[in-house]
């Protein structure tokens, strides 16, 4: 697997008007440091359904449209 650490510089205009549905919003985006490392050992392990979160009623914001999900509705912390 790969570790990928960065810093990112980005800059956003909109006011309060502004619908974040029709239009961008993001005016710059810089990459400031970045560092690649490799390993071939296991990083990351998918455990969703090994933790039992496949079976719970929460709402996918990749599956909704746009209008449907709601910026910052909910938040889950999960630990591995």
């Amino acid at each position: 697997g790969y570790i990928i650490e960065s810093v990112h510089e980005c800059d956003f205009l909109f006011s309060e008007e502004t619908d974040f549905v029709d239009q961008p919003i993001l005016d710059r985006w810089k990459v400031k440091e970045q560092s690649f490392r490799r390993t071939d050992r296991l990083i990351f392990e998918e455990t969703t359904d090994i933790a039992g979160l496949a079976q719970l009623p929460l709402r996918d914001n990749w599956n909704l449209e746009a209008s449907s999900s709601g910026q910052y509705q909910f938040q889950y912390a999960v630990t591995d």
